[in-house]
């Protein structure tokens, strides 16, 4: 039998903002990303909060994989 934790855990792994999160987590493990630490590190803290991940910041974490980043002027 599988106890209730098990599951909620095994539920949880399944799920796309937890792949994502992890996706970021091997990207901040290359070491080669040290440039962008801080904004992949903020989209992470974000999804795992909300449990969501958007296109946006999916789009964010490609560019930032690419190696392309743009600085907006606000």
């Amino acid at each position: 039998m599988v106890s209730k934790r098990a599951a909620v855990v095994a539920d949880i792994r399944a799920d796309a903002w937890y792949r994502f999160v992890i996706e970021i987590d091997e990207l901040l493990a290359t070491g080669k990303y040290t440039w962008a630490e801080p904004t992949l590190s903020g989209i992470r803290q974000v999804v795992e909060c909300q449990g969501r991940v958007t296109a946006n910041q999916r789009r964010a974490v490609k560019n930032i994989e690419a190696g392309r980043w743009i600085r907006r002027r606000w």
